[in-house]
């Protein structure tokens, strides 16, 4: 299978926004119509799962080949191997995920290579957000892989043996740990900046985009200190990860505070606090963010209701 990017004409001779197009071998196409006439792909979820299967198989070996070569870069001058290397990025996990290959796919999610990779291709803070939500997708597999377990476990003879599901505890330690290693690279980024005395290529030149980049590193690292709540054991790192992404955001912005922005990690701080009964900071943390957004939405918004 290959993956192809274009764009289509439209009747009046404009062209459409660029989709994604993706080629299969005809053997590959004949085997899954021959599997749904003999009922081996029972229905709709099936035909996806397979579908899924299809573009992991396509996918993952294109992440190991990048990962295995020593200069990356000779992979991605071309604009099909660029899309493709995106897309994998993009992608990799989900279709891994949803085709049952759960050992690849956590795999994957911890690798380091690929954690630099991602963020380098598809940008820091949608790479960032899509590891986050691919370690969540990983969460609700892992749980309906226990769930499924559990049913066969109870309706199988004493004799029949269940295999097992991956360990959910030892997947918290491995989600916390691959957080850290996003963290890591970000914070590595934000160094880079501090010391430039320009932005890294990619985000142009100015002031302008250097607040952006460092605005981009602080929503990153304040989705992994909420991504770190949801673990729910971690709070002296959560705390760090929210403290950061204000220092961040806060010299983005030349130290004025009167930004939504200021005003959003702010609250969420102080729900942090009022979490664990920290309600004097809590309490500082809440004022100072009702008043950021008093001057930046008005009064009658509603984060100032809330």
């Amino acid at each position: 299978a290959c993956i192809y990017e274009a764009s289509a004409s439209d009747e009046t001779g404009g062209v459409s926004d660029p989709a994604f197009f993706v080629g299969v071998e005809r053997s590959v196409f004949k085997e899954c119509l021959r599997k749904r006439e003999n009922n081996t792909l029972d229905g709709e979820t099936s035909s996806l799962n397979e579908c899924q299967n299809i573009m992991a198989r396509l996918v993952y070996p294109r992440i190991l080949g990048e990962l295995g070569s020593e200069g990356n870069d000779h992979l991605v001058d071309d604009d099909q191997n660029k899309v493709m290397t995106w897309y994998s990025c993009h992608h990799a996990i989900r279709h891994l995920a949803a085709s049952g290959s759960l050992s690849n796919a956590r795999s994957l999610l911890s690798e380091s290579q690929f954690i630099r990779l991602r963020l380098r291709s598809t940008g820091l803070l949608a790479g960032s957000h899509g590891h986050c939500r691919d370690c969540t997708r990983m969460d609700l597999c892992l749980s309906r892989s226990v769930e499924e377990w559990q049913r066969k476990k109870g309706s199988s003879s004493s004799e029949d043996r269940v295999r097992a599901p991956h360990d959910i505890s030892e997947w918290k330690e491995d989600h916390f740990e691959i957080l850290c290693s996003i963290s890591t690279v970000l914070r590595e980024k934000a160094r880079e900046i501090a010391a430039a005395s320009s932005p890294p290529a990619g985000y142009g030149q100015g002031p302008s985009k250097r607040q952006q980049l460092q605005m981009d590193i602080g929503d990153a690292l304040q989705s992994i200190g909420e991504c770190i709540s949801d673990i729910g054991v971690y709070r002296v790192e959560e705390k760090e990860h929210y403290e950061e992404a204000l220092q961040l955001k806060s010299e983005a912005f030349g130290g004025e505070e009167n930004h939504e922005a200021i005003g959003d990690i702010l609250y969420i701080m102080g729900c942090h606090h009022q979490r664990f009964h920290h309600f004097k900071f809590a309490q500082k943390c809440y004022e100072q963010a009702l008043r950021i957004y008093k001057v930046t939405l008005g009064y009658e918004h509603l984060c100032v209701a809330r």
